[in-house]
């Protein structure tokens, strides 16, 4: 990408790079859960349970029911 005999784009190869970095960053908001103040077994009931990552933190859960 950045010698002159292939795409030549020299220093506008960042763009890429960042172009890259964020559209990483939309799916990582969007699809990556917040498990900040669950515990391991509530986040493991979660993902038994296919809960959409966006609703996460309005779930309410009885750790005695996790099957």
């Amino acid at each position: 990408m950045l010698n002159s005999t292939g795409v030549d784009l020299g220093g506008r190869c960042g763009y890429v790079w960042g172009a890259t970095g964020f559209v990483c960053f939309v799916v990582a908001y969007f699809y990556l859960p917040e498990t900040k103040g669950r515990s391991y077994r509530e986040i493991d009931i979660l993902f038994k349970r296919k809960v959409p990552a966006r609703q996460w933190k309005k779930t309410v859960l009885d750790l005695n029911d996790d099957e």
